[in-house]
């Protein structure tokens, strides 16, 4: 009887108490450490899905979106210890989106790792299903600049720098440099000489003295773990200078 009255009832919900019932009964906290900060702004569906580690900042009008939702804590979407998200960044997640240590994105930044299918015109790709084989993950140390778009089944490796404004659409080796729409690859670091080179003027010797992401993380750590972070530019609410 509640069953076929509640079905009777809702087309004529309003869309606020229909999003209002979905909260009350699929909706979860998302698991916040102290030592971070989540903007109240933040949209967040699938938190079960979500995972923030220690010393992290998700600033104002961030979104983030798992597709594929359970029940358990399975967590699909992570951002690691000790990174910032810039304001409005946008992740969308497929099979999985992960963001090491030590990241920091700018505004805008967009990591779509999940499509609709748009196969079938007579299917409107708003009502078709997400996809779900994608995976996204940034390595540890990773600079994204303002803008900039990772789109599928893409490594940005340890180190690197995405421009403002590319788009990553393929692998960027650690320590590279890259701009453009696609992403294209400038310069990459040398340790042995401790600069940017152009790629070009990139050697063997040069590749040889790269650090591994393990001896780089722990580099990373020695020197920035829980160092305090520039949490007044996340949200307007934390106040102005």
């Amino acid at each position: 009887m509640l069953r076929r009255f509640a079905k009777w009832m809702w087309p004529h919900l309003s869309v606020w108490a229909k999003c209002r019932i979905q909260t009350l009964i699929f909706g979860n906290r998302l698991v916040v450490p102290k030592s971070s900060y989540v903007d109240s702004s933040v949209h967040i569906l699938g938190a079960r899905q979500v995972e923030i580690g220690e010393n992290c900042c998700i600033s104002e009008g961030v979104w983030l979106n798992v597709n594929h939702r359970s029940d358990k804590r399975e967590p699909s979407l992570v951002i690691a210890s000790n990174s910032f998200i810039g304001k409005r960044n946008f992740f969308t997640c497929g099979a999985s989106i992960r963001i090491g240590s030590h990241v920091l994105t700018s505004v805008d930044c967009k990591f779509l790792g999940s499509a609709h299918d748009y196969s079938n015109p007579l299917e409107p790709a708003l009502h078709s299903a997400p996809t779900s084989s994608d995976h996204i993950r940034v390595g540890h140390g990773v600079f994204i600049g303002a803008s900039a778009m990772v789109i599928g089944s893409v490594v940005v490796g340890h180190g690197a720098v995405v421009g403002a404004g590319s788009s990553v659409i393929s692998d960027v080796p650690p320590f590279s440099l890259v701009v453009g729409a696609p992403a294209r690859i400038i310069k990459r670091y040398s340790f042995a000489e401790c600069r940017w080179k152009l790629v070009d003027l990139f050697t063997e010797d040069d590749e040889r003295s790269l650090l591994s992401e393990n001896s780089y993380l722990e580099q990373l750590n020695d020197r920035y773990a829980m160092k305090e972070m520039p949490w007044i530019a996340a949200s307007r609410r934390l106040g102005n200078l």
